[in-house]
């Protein structure tokens, strides 16, 4: 787990392993590998509640163009 953290460290400063444009993700591929790295993180008990992550989660599925799972958890998390 750590090495993939890495790995997007990596991507985010521009010194990971990608060699040319076409291999370069977009801004909204890095945010989808986020949201998911951290629904990963919560699975494993990384971090302790689903809580912590939700308005981080809201932000990323959003900033990923990925709008319908956004509103979903923002208003699951209103619901509660």
């Amino acid at each position: 787990m750590q090495e993939i953290a890495d790995l997007f460290e990596a991507e985010k400063r521009g010194s990971g392993p990608y060699r040319t444009a076409e291999e370069i993700p977009s801004a909204q591929e890095v945010a989808a590998d986020e949201a998911t790295m951290l629904m990963n993180r919560v699975a494993c008990g990384e971090v302790a509640t689903w809580d912590e992550i939700r308005p981080k989660l809201i932000e990323l599925y959003a900033a990923a163009g990925c709008t319908d799972c956004s509103r979903f958890i923002e208003m699951s998390s209103t619901a509660l």
